[in-house]
């Protein structure tokens, strides 16, 4: 998949799989702004109980922020939903080798998650690679936000520009972990659940 754009688009990449591995996708130039998502692995309950695994996924070239309109459907009050990151991975995913490479946030709009692993999903081989946020909101931004479980996780040439935000913020686990070059405010509870 190549070459993808919208102003104020919903989702750009939803990647279901309920049953039916998905393997060996390559996702390069998406650009533009997204209310929701800008790659989902999720599988909407489409075969409750069914495997929801993606394998050899790789994500390059990724140029986005936020929608000005995809504020409306947030809550009045409170904090946003992780589902509102532009790179979420829902429960109960299973993801093998995911290499994301070239992914720049600049936002201005909403100060939601950059990549956001929930509770009861897997990534066996995470690799961030110049992967650059800008915060130009009034609130953090954390670029890569855990509360599943990784194993592998690699950073290399990481930056957030705000004082506000962090790279990593981590309450699930993460198993083995490298990193260089990082710049910003660099980790935030990094070892619980180590």
């Amino acid at each position: 998949m190549d070459g993808l754009f919208a102003e104020d688009g919903w989702t750009a990449v939803p990647l279901l799989s309920a049953g039916s591995p998905i393997r060996r996708i390559n996702i390069r130039n998406i650009m533009g702004t997204y209310r929701y998502n800008v790659v989902a692995f999720t599988n909407h309950g489409v075969h409750p109980g069914e495997a929801s695994t993606f394998e050899d996924i790789t994500l390059r070239d990724i140029h986005c922020a936020k929608s000005r309109r995809g504020l409306t459907d947030l809550p009045p009050a409170g904090p946003i939903w992780s589902g509102f990151s532009p790179i979420w991975i829902d429960r109960p995913a299973v993801v093998r080798h995911l290499h994301m490479e070239g992914y720049t946030r600049t936002e201005a709009q909403q100060a939601c998650d950059g990549i956001s692993i929930e509770s009861g999903a897997t990534v066996d081989g995470l690799l961030l690679r110049d992967c650059h946020v800008v915060n130009r909101t009034p609130g953090p931004i954390v670029l890569l936000r855990n509360q599943g479980a990784i194993s592998n996780l690699a950073l290399e040439n990481v930056s957030q520009s705000s004082a506000l935000g962090m790279l990593l913020h981590n309450s699930g686990t993460i198993t083995d972990y490298r990193s260089s070059n990082l710049t910003g405010k660099h980790l935030e509870k990094l070892t619980e659940g180590v």
